[in-house]
């Protein structure tokens, strides 16, 4: 249902309402929000430092989650349903936390460990059936390329080998590396 503006006159009234009343509607509106009740945790009640215990557990997540799949049948199409997935708690990590580093670092993590358990088993597959998941890969390492070149360069050593390995396996695998190159993915990451 898309969120409907607030007139002028309902932003006054709202104003006006006697702060006890105006906290228990605000605190119902927020517990709506899933994110922004992580956002709110985190800003409000975690130290700063947390912010690595955040991105470790989400590091943890995905080894997880991958190793334990990769115990199960295998196609390109469920692997990338997991990273979807996946990926999808890099962006809410980074929603709740802000954590720019994290994106990239994440990124390249998820990236790297799926082609360090899934190699040997996507090279016995036909080279158009990864097709899909090579897109996939592509577009979220050349996200993470972008996101890594605007963090400033002291950050760029605490990824540039998890970056440089993901380069590697994505050049010497059939299916990306011809999407790579078309993609114009550099084979090596320079440091600026």
């Amino acid at each position: 249902m898309p969120v409907k503006k607030i007139s002028p006159e309902l932003a006054a009234a709202i104003r006006r309402m006697p702060a006890d009343k105006k906290d228990k509607l605000l605190l119902r509106l927020i517990a709506k929000d899933k994110i922004l009740v992580e956002q709110l945790i985190f800003e409000l009640l975690e130290n700063k430092e947390t912010i690595e215990e955040r991105s470790e557990s989400v590091k943890l997540l995905i080894k997880k989650t991958l190793e334990e799949a990769s115990n199960y049948h295998f196609t390109p199409g469920i692997l990338m349903m997991n990273l979807r997935a996946l990926n999808g708690r890099i962006t809410e990590h980074v929603k709740i936390t802000k954590d720019k580093l994290g994106e990239v670092t994440l990124t390249l993590y998820l990236l790297a460990e799926a082609f360090r358990l899934y190699l040997p088993k996507l090279q016995k597959i036909s080279f158009h059936s990864p097709a899909n998941f090579s897109e996939y890969v592509i577009r979220r390492l050349q996200f993470a390329l972008k996101k890594a070149e605007k963090l400033h360069e002291d950050y760029h050593l605490e990824f540039k080998d998890e970056l440089q390995n993901v380069l590697d396996f994505v050049h010497h695998f059939s299916s990306t590396a011809r999407i790579a190159k078309e993609g114009e993915v550099p084979r090596r990451w320079e440091m600026k």
